[in-house]
């Protein structure tokens, strides 16, 4: 590229149209989980229901509650308070890397509230103090992984087509078509004009174009 010239900028470049909403489903994602954290830390942690839940015998008594407990707070803190920060970083930062965390991303989340469901419905949720409460969270639990279902297979697509993920992220000007370069011709007789291309000898005639295909050699004669 010369000195001086423009990089050209397409029209899809730049965070704007459905990155809006991926942007504002990371902040979302984010806040929530913090507060998600807090109200476990603040209903689990404290001394009468810890004493509960891990006094054998209790009715609130499960050998895999406090492993599910931590392992809650900790995929909430990682998976979804550090890494939508840090995507959010690579969003804006406009870093090619960003396509690809998203997509590992979405997949990740939605295989991790599988699992988290699955345990917390077959460990928990069959005590008898949750007896009541149970066909109503695993209603709304499978409810949700739908929903993240049809969320994951309309957002991977979109960050794998998009104009705008590749002209933001990749740097693929879409809408730019540089100008074709006009080759001057010198003004000589039609009947006079000959060209070799490709071993195959172009003849143009009083303005009609044809094609000899036989390989001959060029004479003037």
């Amino acid at each position: 590229m010369k000195s001086g010239a423009l990089t050209p900028i397409s029209k899809y470049e730049g965070i704007g149209g459905w990155l809006i909403l991926v942007m504002i489903s990371l902040l979302l994602t984010t806040i929530a989980s913090i507060f998600f954290v807090k109200d476990i830390v603040v209903d689990y942690f404290q001394p009468e229901v810890w004493r509960e839940i891990t006094t054998a015998g209790s009715d609130f008594y499960h050998p895999l509650f406090v492993p599910i407990i931590i392992f809650e707070v900790v995929i909430n803190c990682i998976f979804f308070v550090i890494v939508p920060i840090f995507l959010l970083v690579l969003m804006f930062k406009k870093n090619r890397l960003f396509p690809k965390a998203m997509i590992y991303y979405l997949v990740g989340s939605l295989i991790l509230q599988i699992i988290d469901t699955a345990l917390v419905v077959n460990t928990i949720y069959t005590l008898d103090a949750y007896k009541d409460i149970q066909p109503e969270y695993t209603a709304s639990a499978y409810k949700e992984i739908g929903q993240s279902l049809i969320y994951t297979f309309i957002w991977i697509p979109y960050f794998q087509i998009s104009k705008r993920v590749k002209a933001t992220f990749l740097k693929e000007p879409f809408d730019y078509k540089p100008a074709k370069k006009e080759t001057a011709v010198a003004s000589i007789p039609a009947e006079n004009l000959f060209r070799t291309y490709h071993n195959k000898r172009v003849v143009l005639v009083k303005g009609k174009r044809r094609k000899e295909l036989k390989k001959r050699p060029f004479s003037d004669n």
